[in-house]
Order: structure tokens, then sequence, then C-alpha cells
């Protein structure tokens, strides 16, 4: 009987284990390391992380590879207009330029050391970056000279246009527009009193900011109103 119970005991113990081994088994690491932000232009996307290394998936995001930045500072912001034509930034004032899907990246001058955390193009030549104090930089040739635009003080977490002339970003709590392509910028009324992280519109009427403590604003008139959605 003690022989029948000990094998019994044996044979449950074996199964646990097998068990617990195709469950792990079914756990793929497939990245470290903090992400900060992505884009995908149809199968083909990147991702930015803080050891300045981006992460590259052909395949909808079914696998991801590896692309050298030549940096180590941490990366943030980055947008593609094509499969291989596309910009990265991150600290340091860092803007990186590929135009071989992120084969290569070459650096680009962004007359800055603030830290940029966001960039939108509405071309492969009309750019916009922003970031940290205020930082709001404006390119008409790809990113071969970036120029500063005074716009606001505060810290810029998101840009979006539409097309070349309408504009919106946000910063700290504050929204600004533009309608003459970046020349001038209005402040719009936040509706809520937190800060704000990303802001898009899906035409020149239509569009969402989201931000801290679940706050999401909303508008169908361009932002000359915002409410808040739940």
């Amino acid at each position: 009987m003690r022989k029948f119970t000990g094998i019994i005991f044996i044979v449950v113990i074996s199964i646990l284990l097998l068990g617990v081994s195709f469950l792990y088994a079914e756990w793929v690491h497939v990245t470290g390391g903090y992400l900060s932000n992505v884009h995908f232009v149809g199968n083909d996307g990147w991702v930015t992380d803080n050891y300045g290394r981006i992460r590259h998936s052909s395949d909808g995001g079914a696998n991801w590879e590896i692309q050298e930045s030549g940096v180590t500072e941490r990366l943030y912001g980055v947008y593609f207009v094509s499969s291989t034509t596309g910009w990265i930034s991150g600290n340091d004032g860092i803007i990186l330029y590929t135009d071989d899907g992120g084969a290569t990246w070459t650096p680009q001058t962004s007359g800055t050391t603030n830290r940029i955390e966001t960039l939108f193009f509405t071309s492969a030549l009309n750019g916009w970056a922003g970031g940290r104090y205020g930082t709001v930089l404006h390119t008409t040739d790809g990113g071969a000279n970036w120029n500063p635009v005074t716009v606001t003080g505060s810290a810029v977490y998101s840009i979006y246009f539409p097309d070349e002339l309408h504009g919106w970003l946000v910063a700290s709590k504050y929204i600004f527009h533009t309608s003459d392509g970046g020349t001038n910028w209005t402040e719009q009324t936040n509706p809520s009193d937190k800060t704000l992280k990303r802001i898009v519109f899906v035409d020149t009427l239509k569009g969402w900011a989201v931000g801290s403590s679940g706050t999401i604003i909303h508008t169908t008139d361009g932002g000359s109103n915002w409410t808040g959605q739940t």
C-alpha cells in the first residue's frame, strides 16, 4: 500500500511539474526597458526606449528587432511619413533621421539641449518638434534646419496637424492652436485643471486630448469649445 501511495505521489508531482513547465512555455519575453513611444506606417512600426535603442517590426508587431541609433540617451518621439523616412527624438535635444527604414540613423542639429518629447510631420519636408521648457521647433526641409518657434514656456508633450495649416499642441495644462501653419498660435481653454499629454484630430474640427487623472476632453468645433468625457 505504501509503495502504491508513493507511486501515486510521484505521478502527481510529475504532472504538476509538467503543467508548470507548459505554463511558462506559453510566455515569451519579447522586450524590456522603459518604452516611450510607438509609430506605425502600415505593417512597419518603431518603438523608442530609454537606452537609446529603437525596436522595429515589419510584420505588424508579431516580431521585433533592435535597430542601433548610435546614441545612448533616452529616446522619446518617433514619427515616420513612410516605411523608409522617419525621425526619432530624445534627451539633450537629440533628433535622428533615417531614409532607409531605420537601418541607419543620421543626427540632425536641433539647436537645443532640451529634451524633445514629441514629433509630428505633415510631409517629408514639413515637421514639428516639441519638448521641455516650451521647446517648439519647425522645419520645412526635412530637418536639415530646425527653427525655434515661441509658443509657451511650459513643456510641450504632443503636437498634431491634420493638415499643413491647422495644428494643435498641448503644453502642461494649456492648449494652443494655429490656423496659419504655425506662424501664429492662440491659447484655447482647457476645461480641466489637469496636465494634458496627448492630442489628436481626425479633421480640422473634431479632436481629443488626454492627460493625467484619466482626463479626456473633446471638441467638435476646432477647439473653440472643449468638453470633458468619461
